[in-house]
């Protein structure tokens, strides 16, 4: 509803992909719960001061959030620091207490994801988020007093904000703690749900699987294996059969350098418990290479789990997950052939394809009204449950009443975007003077869109030129392009990553020409789509007829902007690359008009 905040939980492909799987695992009725954190900034709010972003505070928490319900009796103690005791369990097997250490109070918030159903029988699943901002006990008075503001409010400050700037030491350090508040905290939930439920810890594997959304949680992998040990007295190799069953890794990234990895000392000096374990199980890992791969010390140096300071989350997930899954078929082949080709060698019954999806119920039922009751009117209501129903459509695209009736919801979203645009888009001055309205055109326009965050692989920079030279052309000549076309770009920069915020700047200072200039306004114009997120997704993908998907060839993992787009009438122009190979797979050439750009 408009006059509800986006809940801050997550960002970009990663948050939205969790957010559809919940909403289907509900759908289907699978017992499942999600974790999370309760961010209480978010990520950041987007406002463009004179062509820069600017990041602000999401307010979401500003008022109550209605669909939180506070869980205190599911709160978690968690330890950082400190020193470690070796131990043993019953077994005889070293295990690790700790002394000196901080301990985080995690609170619990249980958000509803509630299955779709045309009956009462629907189901309901929760989404659990954990906050440090809401105890009291994390907040050190005492290193107040003393003067030390930073490190008194730290642990307080965990869950302030989704992906602080880590090019500083205290930004490494919160991204760390955050971590591993969110792995040992959820971790130990399942297993507190588990015994408390079930009892016998030997049916643990047989009826508990834990996804890893990419490598954000991979400590929860050495998180289960300390309270296996500790906790139930398991043996090491039986602890490490049970985590190694129940846990699946989804890798999200090609680029090598999003492949996390921490400084071994500062994983040493934050979780030194977690730090003995990723050693034993380095040790037990590079055993096993050697025994697969005699003599191949190369190999052994690029697939160990610790390597050169640095301890490596990726190689930690794949060596303690039972199966690892790229997010489009070609993702998976480049993981397999390329980027974790070593490991396929040694585990290549581990790595599957799961291609990433969206949910037709929030991407077309909820946010495109109009074109649900198009679809329902013809196909029936199935689709909602059963998107492959959708392709009894094509039996009515040529006929002319359908045809007619299609554009005219195109239009009507297109005025409905566009009123939107000019109420909640302003221009600002440098010191954030709302001094202008974002004029756009009506719906007679080719909308053409690129929406996702703004990187140099994504090739906002591309599109960029393009509009450059669409000004040039019209220049020249006014009567070269026909057809009004509004380019829309719309995404976020990373507080840190300087490139990125240059490449908006450039965007808003080509707006500020072409829309001032009068010999090509009632052309082209270029609009920077300010804040976008997943409610300002819902106001502009039902408008959209070219969906931009240019990211360099190979580089783009998979993708879920396009199949929003695709799913809402919009034609796709891109590089072959990611999810798009399989839509133009399904779709067939006979309703994809363009050609891929050469890979």
């Amino acid at each position: 509803f408009a006059m509800e905040h986006d809940p801050a939980l997550g960002n970009g492909g990663l948050g939205r992909l969790a957010s559809c799987l919940l909403d289907s695992l509900a759908t289907q009725q699978y017992p499942a719960i999600g974790y999370g954190l309760r961010y209480q900034y978010g990520i950041f709010e987007q406002e463009i001061w004179d062509g820069c972003q600017v990041e602000r505070p999401e307010n979401w928490l500003l008022n109550e959030y209605p669909w939180e319900f506070r869980r205190d009796v599911h709160a978690v103690g968690v330890m950082y620091g400190g020193e470690v005791i070796p131990t043993q369990n019953e077994k005889g097997v070293e295990t690790y207490d700790l002394i000196d250490y901080e301990e985080v109070r995690a609170l619990s918030y249980d958000l509803p994801i509630i299955g779709y159903r045309e009956t009462p029988d629907f189901s309901v699943l929760s989404l659990r988020i954990w906050t440090t901002k809401e105890s009291p006990r994390n907040f050190q008075l005492q290193r107040y007093n003393a003067g030390l503001l930073d490190q008194a409010a730290e642990n307080t400050t965990l869950t302030d904000v989704l992906y602080p700037n880590d090019n500083n030491e205290m930004g490494k350090r919160i991204r760390l703690k955050q971590e591993y508040l969110l792995a040992a905290a959820s971790v130990g939930d399942i297993v507190g749900h588990f015994y408390k439920n079930v009892g016998d810890m030997g049916l643990f594997a047989d009826k508990v699987r834990i996804h890893l959304n990419d490598t954000h949680p991979a400590l929860a992998i050495t998180e289960l294996m300390h309270i296996l040990i500790h906790n139930f007295h398991f043996e090491w190799g039986k602890a490490f059969e049970v985590v190694r069953t129940c846990v699946n890794y989804t890798n999200h990234t090609v680029l090598r350098e999003a492949l996390e990895e921490w400084n071994e000392k500062r994983v040493a000096e934050l979780l030194p418990r977690q730090y003995r374990i990723i050693q034993r199980l380095n040790e037990d890992f590079c055993k096993e290479i050697r025994s697969k791969f005699p003599s191949d010390e190369d190999r052994l140096r690029r697939m160990s789990i610790v390597e050169g300071g640095q301890i490596k989350m990726a190689h930690l997930s794949i060596y303690g997950s039972h199966r690892v899954n790229g997010v489009a078929a070609l993702h998976t082949e480049i993981l397999k052939n390329d980027i974790f080709k070593d490991f396929y060698e040694l585990y290549p019954e581990k790595f599957v394809n799961v291609t990433n999806g969206v949910t037709q119920r929030r991407w077309i039922n909820n946010c495109n009204p109009r074109l649900a009751e198009f679809f329902s009117k013809r196909i029936g209501k199935g689709w909602i449950t059963d998107l492959k129903q959708i392709e009894q459509l094509s039996k009515f695209a040529s006929e002319k009443h359908c045809q007619e009736e299609f554009l005219e919801i195109k239009r009507a979203n297109k005025r409905a975007f566009s009123d939107f645009l000019k109420a909640h888009n302003p221009i600002r001055d440098a010191h954030g003077n709302v001094i202008g309205t974002t004029d756009p055109f009506g719906e007679e326009a080719l909308f053409d869109v690129q929406i996702k965050r703004i990187h140099e692989y994504k090739r906002q920079l591309m599109n960029v030129i393009h509009a450059i030279i669409l000004y040039q052309e019209l220049k020249e000549n006014p009567d070269a392009r026909p057809i009004q076309r509004m380019i829309i770009i719309g995404g976020k920069a990373a507080p840190g990553y300087g490139i990125a915020k240059n490449i908006i700047r450039l965007i808003c200072c080509l707006s500020q020409k072409v829309n001032g200039d009068p010999q090509v306004r009632e052309k082209l114009r270029v609009i920077y789509y300010q804040n976008y997120n997943a409610s300002r997704a819902e106001r502009i993908i039902p408008a959209t007829d070219l969906s931009v998907q240019i990211s360099c060839a190979g580089q783009e993992a998979s993708g879920t902007g396009n199949m929003k787009l695709a799913m809402n009438g919009a034609l796709t122009i891109g590089t072959e690359d990611g999810a798009s190979i399989e839509m133009h797979e399904d779709i067939t050439d006979q309703w994809w008009p363009f050609g891929f750009g050469a890979t």
